[in-house]
């Protein structure tokens, strides 16, 4: 085992509320926004490090108790887990936002779904880094590839891969993978048993919800954040990059 990151390098232990107004012009009551800040970021494939607020989006509540529910009907079993999960969705989406939001979830057991789990281990994967959450601890331990070979052929394993895996396959416990459709290895690694979720694109009140709580310099203005949600819809990688819209064109995105 190698480096070891505690995990308030990364995930603040912090859930925050804000209060947002749907339509100024009626009387809808305001919508909660439910949010925690990251204060690093572990490896990811897009780590947009300047967007440090994860929000949960409706979709969240819905997903996640299902993949939770999925990995306990598995780890209640006498032999433990053995289960593939597919959370996927268009590019830019925010499949890896959703992946932080499930690890923060699992680390400080904030929902009952996760405190009615068993006992299992937590590992992370992104392409070839691997990591074990030691709760006694609270630290995200690098594994080599001896550890990985051990934890592969274990029962009581959650392991979220980001995007891809260098081991994609070949896992006894349970693996969730958040990618793109398409992504190299699905094929192999979903089959007829496996759970499949797909993440719906923002609304229009989600995008305005996030842009509400980015600080000044990120915070589109109500011009251009129409004009990004015009041109590209609900893809919250486009719309709030920081990019201009004509070079996203020239560049094909």
């Amino acid at each position: 085992m190698g480096k070891r990151t505690r995990s308030d390098e990364w995930f603040i232990d912090q859930i925050r509320t804000k209060k947002n107004r749907v339509n100024v012009d009626d009387d809808e009551p305001d919508r909660i926004t439910t949010y925690f800040e990251m204060a690093g970021f572990p490896p990811l494939a897009h780590p947009k490090t300047r967007f440090t607020k994860i929000v949960e989006r409706d979709a969240y509540v819905v997903i996640f108790p299902e993949l939770m529910n999925n990995a306990k009907l598995f780890l209640d079993k006498d032999t433990g887990g053995d289960c593939s999960m597919v959370v996927t969705g268009n590019p830019g989406i925010g499949k890896s936002r959703f992946y932080m939001y499930c690890i923060f979830h699992l680390i400080f057991r904030t929902k009952v779904e996760v405190k009615e789990l068993p006992s299992f281990e937590l590992v992370l994967n992104f392409d070839e880094s691997y990591l074990k959450f030691n709760a006694e601890s609270q630290e995200f331990i690098e594994l080599d590839d001896a550890d990985v070979s051990l934890l592969q052929k274990e029962n009581r394993v959650i392991r979220l891969i980001e995007g891809t895996s260098s081991k994609l396959v070949g896992w006894q416990g349970i693996s969730i993978l958040f990618a793109s459709p398409g992504v190299e290895g699905i094929q192999n690694f979903s089959n007829v048993d496996t759970f499949r979720y797909i993440m719906p694109i923002w609304t229009l009140e989600e995008l305005r919800e996030y842009n509400s709580l980015l600080q000044d310099d990120l915070k589109l203005s109500d011009d251009v954040f129409i004009s990004r949600f015009n041109k590209f819809g609900g893809i919250p990688r486009f719309v709030f990059t920081q990019m201009s819209v004509k070079k996203l064109q020239s560049c094909n995105m």
